[in-house]
């Protein structure tokens, strides 16, 4: 009996011994390849987005006068007093990580156009590399994702700028005013 007790222990100390070696080794190296981001578009319509292409309206300007239908049908100015812009902005500036993205996502059910939000349930994959998404949206994607790089944060759709208080970022393309939060990161 006296044997089998010592031949426990020894295995036991040569086990706690074992761990304690692997628990000083530095943890495997994790290369982040991208993230994805899920996106509200308050669209421009037809006739605006033909306007911005053939040159004759200023994307920037037309979004000033977009105006956002939520899903019961009000049309609600993008930007101003009372806008989605504002109203977004006002319910994440508080919230972060899961808590901001599930509110993103009511937002995102609130006002979106974008029906490729509606197919994809991972979101939009952004590579670090080049991709093939519209140049404004890409840009504006790799702007809050590098406002936090290394640790780009789940749940972020502000841009610090240096600023006190972060505002909400977007961008504006040809296809309308783009509002994107980090959805996560792709890691290998």
């Amino acid at each position: 009996m006296k044997k089998t007790f010592t031949a426990v222990a020894a295995t036991i100390i040569i086990a706690f011994a074992a761990l304690a070696a692997a628990c000083d080794k530095p943890p495997p190296t994790l290369y982040v390849d991208g993230f994805y981001v899920v996106s509200i578009t308050l669209a421009f319509d037809e006739q605006q987005k033909q306007s911005i292409l053939d040159g004759f309206l200023d994307a920037e300007t037309a979004a000033q006068i977009l105006l956002a239908t939520r899903n019961n049908g009000e049309k609600l100015p993008v930007f101003g007093s009372g806008g989605v812009y504002e109203e977004i902005s006002a319910a994440l500036l508080p919230l972060s990580g899961q808590d901001a993205l599930n509110k993103f996502y009511e937002f995102i059910h609130l006002y979106n156009d974008d029906p490729g939000m509606d197919e994809i349930g991972k979101g939009y994959f952004i590579p670090l590399g080049s991709s093939h998404y519209v140049r404004e949206f890409e840009e504006h994607a790799r702007r809050l994702f590098d406002n936090h790089n290394p640790s780009a944060s789940v749940g972020n759709a502000f841009i610090s700028g240096g600023a006190a208080t972060p505002e909400l970022g977007y961008s504006v393309s040809e296809y309308g005013v783009h509002i994107i939060m980090i959805k996560s990161l792709s890691v290998r």
